[in-house]
C-alpha cells in the first residue's frame, strides 16, 4: 500500500480582529505556509469583530510519522485522564 505524499500541520485559532486580506493567502511556497480566514467567507463562523483563522503547512509523511510512536500514538489513556474519566 502506498503512503500519503504529505501531511498537513494546522493550527486553528479564534482571534479578536478581522484582517483585511483575502480569505486564503499563501505566505511562502518553500516551505508552504498558508492562512485561511474562513469567517471572511462565512461570517456566521465567528462573532462580529472576530475571525476564525487556520495557519497550515505541508510536511512529508515520513516527518509527520516521527511525531507519533509506532503503537499507542492516539494516547487514549492520557486524554481520558485529562478529562477526569
Amino acid at each position: 500500500m502506498a503512503e500519503p505524499a504529505c501531511s498537513t500541520f494546522a493550527v486553528h485559532l479564534g482571534v479578536d480582529i478581522v484582517p483585511e486580506i483575502n480569505p486564503a493567502v499563501h505566505v511562502s511556497r518553500d516551505p508552504f505556509i498558508g492562512f485561511a480566514i474562513l469567517s471572511l467567507v462565512d461570517p456566521s463562523a465567528a462573532p462580529q469583530g472576530h475571525s476564525t483563522m487556520t495557519i497550515l503547512t505541508l510536511l512529508p509523511h515520513a516527518e509527520a510519522q516521527r511525531w507519533f510512536p509506532a503503537e499507542g500514538g492516539d494516547d487514549v489513556e492520557g486524554m481520558a485522564s485529562l478529562a477526569g474519566l
